[in-house]
């Protein structure tokens, strides 16, 4: 039982520290891609960091019944916890199914949304135009599929393109200069090469809350049939 309870209090401690993490992640994604969702055709692109950000916040509530429950050897804590993880489990299976569906979904939604923001790039609408200067400054690209996305722009402005689509140091923005890959290839190329990084995390936590569902039986299981101290000696 002290092993258990041992364990749990280790659990817990990486359990917090897993809860800031994951908000840490879900705010940086939101920070680096929140453009995505003024150029997208569809406003839900970010539906699964915003869950993301909600998993980190219940993480750490369900750490904070784990200690309370390991502490003071409270049954309904401890039950609490077993359930906030069943939660969080379930939550994190959705994140990655709806993330897994979407994928394809939303690189068709972001590439008709960034064409369309090209063709009415500098037309006055400066939310629409900060947001397509934001994107390629971020991912370091230039166009939706390829920098001649913006061939009709240069064209009208004298063979200059945005000034996102180069370098920051750059001081006169030409084809000769600018980022070689489009956006969404860009885009595409950074979600697969973390996608490994991510599903081992995932896996990892995953085992992690199967241990800590175990830990949190053990010591229920332990409570209702521990030792009953009675007047002419123990009784189990």
């Amino acid at each position: 039982m002290e092993c258990a309870r041992a364990f749990l209090f280790f659990f817990n401690f990486i359990y917090l520290g897993v809860s800031g993490a994951v908000i840490f992640v879900a705010a940086l994604l939101i920070k680096k891609y929140g453009d995505i969702t003024k150029i997208t055709t569809d406003e839900y692109t970010l539906v699964p960091c915003g869950i993301l950000v909600g998993v980190g916040v219940l993480i750490f509530i369900t750490a904070l019944f784990g200690c309370c429950g390991t502490c003071r050897d409270n049954k309904c804590c401890l039950s609490t916890f077993f359930a906030l993880l069943l939660i969080v489990f379930a939550l994190e299976i959705t994140t990655g199914v709806l993330g897994y569906i979407y994928k394809d979904k939303a690189k068709s939604f972001v590439q008709d949304g960034f064409q369309d923001a090209i063709k009415h790039y500098d037309d006055k609408d400066t939310t629409l135009d900060k947001a397509v200067d934001g994107l390629q400054k971020n991912l370091k690209c230039c166009g939706n599929e390829k920098p001649t996305d913006w061939l009709p722009y240069a064209l009208k402005h004298h063979g200059q393109y945005p000034h996102s689509c180069c370098p920051p140091a750059t001081l006169s923005c030409t084809q000769f200069n600018v980022y070689d890959k489009g956006c969404l290839k860009k885009l595409t190329e950074e979600v697969e090469d973390n996608l490994s990084y991510i599903m081992g995390s995932g896996i990892g936590l995953a085992v992690l809350q199967l241990l800590g569902m175990i830990g949190a039986c053990y010591l229920m299981c332990s409570q209702r049939s521990g030792y009953l101290r009675m007047e002419g000696g123990l009784r189990v």
